[in-house]
């Protein structure tokens, strides 16, 4: 599955709740709410900083906003070969991408993180040389019977994928398999360990908890890194036979010394995969995976992001208190604010085993508006053949300067297409054109009482512009397209256009379907609101300095944002000034 899931309208709302409840949801938009509003109180306080020459004080602050900018979660598969642990991935992604079933790999830690485009980042050892591929070559690269013994020199595999999780932080990382047949495996997952905030156990129901995985949670039991334990494969056992198994593997963990810290999760990745795929609730629910992935989110949001979130309020309100207080009261009372949410209780009414969806689906894809895009091809079309009619074509130039030329805007579109030569062999009789009429005004001023309104009459136009009515054709053929065909076959929410708020107007007082024009609403305001916390991540990327880690959505989203409140800049949306 490579696109988005059809959702309802509901399911969308509850997406996208209310950040103010802060941390109550258990939400990791809730999370980077905060930490947004934490960037935003700290730009405020440095510019009090610099404007009072308190140096060492700004440096610090950029110290916190740096951190803010570099924060990422790194969670990482552990298990054997044939466990499930890609199938798992999968199933927390809720897209079937991550290719599974294939040969032990060689010693190279995969990484998934976001980017709005598929694709997969090589990154060597010793080097900063990277080499992108695509996601059907990456047996080529880390498996054993592609990349023997590692021969390629690989440290890192990074699958950048367009899933919800990977977009508020989340770093999913795939190491080799633990008790490999291939020595530097093991020594590669061992090597890793330490980079690590939690970890997940794959193990499976047909060969639960091995020497070897008991052996690595030894290890891991001296790192004190948060530990859940995945016991995949769920759909292979009655359920008799799963709490007979899970009760063999607690007493097993009581014997390590690790069993009350342990979190204990049986799911079937296969199932959960399949049940997000075809969207059927009941059966994501009998697969268990709901319960591992709330409580894997609480744990983030809750304990991890809040310890760090609360840390930061303690540290940012001493600063402000020592900056300039009474130019930061309102700062330090929200700060105070803040911090008292984060040390709250979790609401009662959140109830264990929510699904949380909008952190595990696919991610809302954004992009310009459609409209604006069929008229700014309309324009290029039209402006690359008349920029060479214009040069060559007598006939051509007097119809142009009958029309005063372009109006502004495609004035500047016909210049930047054409070349110097050709506005200069295609444009004097526009210019003569011009003139004759301004000499006739001059010669004529005395005689005739309206000539400034007749100056008015021959100035370059929208009126007169041949290029704005190629434009206005265009844009009305692809709406009524647009309406034609959500009226034969109705559309699901995920192929509904990204459209601008002026489109969005037209379309909406043209279309005769009022489900059609709320549905558009909705998917409008849900497009505005990605757009705008791409924008957040941005800003905190470029004052933090972590600019490497931001992806093409925050770095396209300025331009982006302004494109959809008031369309593209090459083209003139209708009702437009």
């Amino acid at each position: 599955m490579t696109g988005e899931p059809n959702i309802s309208d509901e399911k969308i709302e509850e997406q996208f709740a209310d950040a103010a409840t802060l941390l109550g949801g258990a939400s990791l938009r809730d999370y980077e709410a905060v930490k947004f509003e934490l960037a935003n109180l700290i730009r405020e306080a440095r510019s009090v900083a610099r404007e009072t020459k308190q140096e060492e004080i700004d440096l610090d602050l950029r110290g916190s906003l740096k951190r803010l900018a570099e924060d990422r979660f790194y969670l990482t598969l552990v298990g054997q070969f044939s466990r499930g642990k890609t199938t798992l991935m999968n199933a927390l992604l809720g897209m079937d991408r991550l290719p599974t079933g294939v040969v032990p790999v060689t010693s190279v830690v995969t990484a998934v993180s976001y980017n709005s485009r598929e694709r997969v980042v090589i990154h060597f050892e010793d080097s900063n040389l990277t080499h992108e591929i695509s996601l059907s070559e990456i047996q080529e690269w880390i498996t054993e019977q592609g990349n023997p013994g590692n021969r390629r020199k690989i440290e890192l595999a990074e699958v950048q994928l367009p899933a919800e999780i990977l977009r508020r932080g989340a770093f999913l990382v795939d190491t080799p398999g633990l008790g490999s047949a291939i020595v530097e495996n093991t020594a590669t997952t061992n090597r890793f360990l330490p980079q690590i905030d939690a970890l997940v156990l794959v193990t499976s129901f047909d060969f639960p908890l091995s020497r070897e995985e008991v052996l690595f949670l030894r290890k891991v039991r001296l790192l004190g890194r948060k530990l859940f334990i995945v016991v995949n494969k769920a759909d292979l056992c009655s359920v008799e036979q799963q709490h007979e198994i899970l009760e063999f593997i607690r007493r097993r963990l009581a014997e390590e010394e690790c069993g009350e810290e342990v979190s204990l999760f049986a799911v079937s990745a296969a199932e959960a995969l399949a049940a997000k795929v075809t969207e059927d609730e009941k059966r994501l629910q009998r697969s268990g995976m709901p319960h591992f992935e709330h409580a894997l989110i609480d744990y983030l949001v809750g304990e991890r992001y809040g310890d760090l979130l609360a840390a930061t309020c303690r540290r940012l309100e001493a600063t402000f208190k020592a900056t300039a207080p009474a130019r930061l009261t309102k700062a330090i009372q929200r700060l105070e604010e803040i911090g008292s949410k984060l040390t709250g209780q979790r609401r009662a009414d959140d109830p264990p085993g929510r699904t949380h969806t909008a952190e595990t689906g696919p991610s809302l894809r954004v992009s310009s508006c459609f409209v604006c895009k069929r008229m700014a091809d309309a324009t290029f079309r039209f402006m690359s053949q008349f920029q060479y009619d214009l040069s060559h074509s007598h006939d051509e130039q007097s119809l142009h300067a009958s029309h005063s030329g372009f109006c502004t805007l495609h004035t500047r579109e016909y210049a930047r297409l054409a070349s110097p030569q050709g506005i200069a062999s295609g444009y004097p009789p526009t210019l003569f054109f011009l003139a004759e009429r301004l000499r006739s005004l001059w010669r004529d001023r005395q005689l005739h009482g309206d000539w400034r309104a007749e100056f008015e009459g021959f100035l370059p136009g929208r009126d007169k512009c041949r290029a704005c009515e190629v434009v206005a054709e265009n844009e009305a053929l692809t709406i009524d397209d647009f309406l034609g065909e959500a009226a034969s076959r109705p559309l699901e929410d995920a192929q509904l256009p990204c459209v601008c708020l002026r489109h969005l107007h037209v379309i909406i007082q043209k279309s005769p379907n009022s489900e059609l024009a709320h549905r558009l609403l909705l998917r409008s305001a849900n497009v505005l609101e990605r757009t705008a916390e791409n924008m957040q991540r941005f800003a905190l990327r470029h004052g933090g300095l972590h600019m490497e880690l931001a992806t093409d959505d925050e770095l396209n989203s300025p331009e982006r944002a302004l494109n959809l409140l008031v369309g593209q800049p090459n083209v003139r949306p209708a009702g437009s000034d």
